[in-house]
C-alpha cells in the first residue's frame, strides 16, 4: 500500500509553493518573479514534478542524495558513497516508487505512470492522492476517466 503520509506531505509541500510545480520535468531550476515585486526582477528557484519533490523532500530519509551539484542533476547515490557504479545509481522515478510505496507493475499498469504524468494539474493531482489515500485504484480510475480536466 502507498505511503499516504508521504504522498500527503508531497502534495501538501506542492500546494503551499505552486511557483515551484513543474509537473512536465523531474527537477528543474526556474525563474521566479518575487511577489509583490513585479517588475524588480526574478529570483531563482528550484520546480519539480511529483515524483521529484517526494525524492527532494524524503531521498536523504532513506539514504540518498543527489549525485551531482546541478539543479537539473536527476540521479541520486547512496549517501557516503564517493565513486559510485552505475548500479548504485537511481533515477528519481525509481527512488520516488521506493519512497511512496506505490506500485509499479509494469509501465501501463503502473501508480507511478498516472500519478507521475506530465499532464497532470494540481488538482488532479490531489484527486489521485486522495483515492490512494482512500484505497481506491488510481490505474482503473485513469483509465475509466475519473482525472480528466474540466474543459473552460
Amino acid at each position: 500500500m502507498a505511503n499516504i503520509e508521504r504522498l500527503q506531505r508531497v502534495m501538501d509541500h506542492i500546494m503551499d509553493n505552486p511557483q515551484h510545480h513543474f509537473q512536465g520535468d523531474w527537477i528543474t531550476h526556474i525563474e521566479l518573479q518575487a511577489p509583490g515585486n513585479e517588475g524588480a526582477g526574478y529570483a531563482c528557484g528550484t520546480a519539480a514534478c511529483f515524483a521529484g519533490w517526494a525524492t527532494l523532500l524524503y531521498a536523504e530519509e532513506v539514504g540518498y542524495q543527489r549525485e551531482g551539484k546541478s539543479r537539473h542533476d536527476q540521479v541520486f547515490v547512496p549517501i557516503g558513497v564517493e565513486d559510485p557504479d552505475v548500479t548504485q545509481r537511481i533515477h528519481v522515478r525509481s527512488l520516488a516508487i521506493q519512497i511512496l510505496d506505490l506500485k509499479d507493475h509494469g509501465y501501463e499498469n503502473s501508480e507511478a505512470t498516472v500519478l507521475f504524468s506530465g499532464g497532470n494539474s494540481r488538482s488532479q493531482l490531489q484527486a489521485m492522492v486522495k483515492d490512494l489515500a482512500n484505497g481506491e485504484d488510481i490505474v482503473e480510475n485513469y483509465r475509466n476517466g475519473l482525472y480528466r480536466r474540466e474543459k473552460v
